[in-house]
This record gives C-alpha cells, sequence and structure tokens, in this order.
C-alpha cells in the first residue's frame, strides 16, 4: 500500500487527536453538564409557554375587537413582517458567526490538516442546518397565529 492514507483513516485520525486533545482539558464534570442542560431545557420550554401564552391571549382579548378593514390588514401584515424580522435576525446572527462556529482549539486544528475536511463539517453543517429548520419553523408558526 506505499504507506498511503486513505482520506477517511487521515480523518478518523485527527477526530482521535482532537478528542484526545479535548479530553485531557475537560474542566467540566458529567453531573455538572447535564445539570447545565436541564437548566436551560426547563428555561426554554418555561419561556416557549410563557410565550405562547401571551400569543394566545392576545389572539382572544383582539378577536372582538378588530373589526374594521385597516385593523383586518394590519393583522395580515403581521405575519409578513414578523416574517421579514425572523429574516432578518437569521442574516445578521449568520453575519456574525460566519461561515462556520468552533472554538479555537478545533480551528487550530483543522486549519493546519492538510485533507479534505468535509468528513469533519458534515455532522456540524447538518446540525445548523436542522437548527436554523426548527427556529424558522417556530417562528412562522408564531406569526401565522398573529396573524389569522
Amino acid at each position: 500500500m506505499n504507506g498511503a492514507m486513505t482520506p477517511g483513516a487521515e480523518v478518523r485520525e485527527l477526530r482521535g487527536q482532537i478528542r484526545r486533545w479535548r479530553r485531557g482539558r475537560v474542566d467540566t464534570s458529567l453531573v455538572e453538564a447535564i445539570g447545565d442542560a436541564y437548566v436551560a431545557i426547563f428555561s426554554a420550554i418555561v419561556l416557549g409557554s410563557m410565550a405562547i401564552s401571551v400569543v394566545v391571549n392576545l389572539r382572544v382579548v383582539t378577536a372582538g375587537t378588530c373589526s374594521s378593514v385597516s385593523c383586518l390588514d394590519a393583522r395580515d401584515a403581521v405575519g409578513w413582517l414578523s416574517g421579514l424580522a425572523a429574516l432578518t435576525l437569521v442574516l445578521a446572527a449568520a453575519r456574525l458567526i460566519g461561515p462556520m462556529l468552533t472554538s479555537p482549539a478545533v480551528g487550530t486544528w483543522l486549519l493546519t490538516a492538510p485533507l479534505d475536511r468535509t468528513a469533519l463539517v458534515r455532522g456540524r453543517l447538518v446540525g445548523t442546518t436542522i437548527a436554523a429548520a426548527l427556529t424558522g419553523a417556530v417562528l412562522t408558526a408564531t406569526g401565522a397565529a398573529l396573524s389569522a
């Protein structure tokens, strides 16, 4: 085989080096990480339920008072405006973060590695795409609930 490595082997080797480097510098225990994740998830659920309650109560309160044409037109415009606002926020965040968010340690390993980075960043790209799609779906549903 002439000592040549396949591209997949190089990626596995680099991933292993990154994993060993990270594990040697861990400063948070598993219990602390699970506790922090629990607090973050619980907070997101509570804040989300509060926001949904506000939207539903707002719809109930304004349902009987909005009868003029201009009020109905304004209500229809809220969905479009919230969609444009969400798009603007996503583009602003994408411009701030850049093409890929990595820690400085991972960035130094990736920049100096003489290999195809596709296999390394594919998982992160798919995860970010799914998170963005879910966030967009939630924002779209909120805008639709406000305007319907």
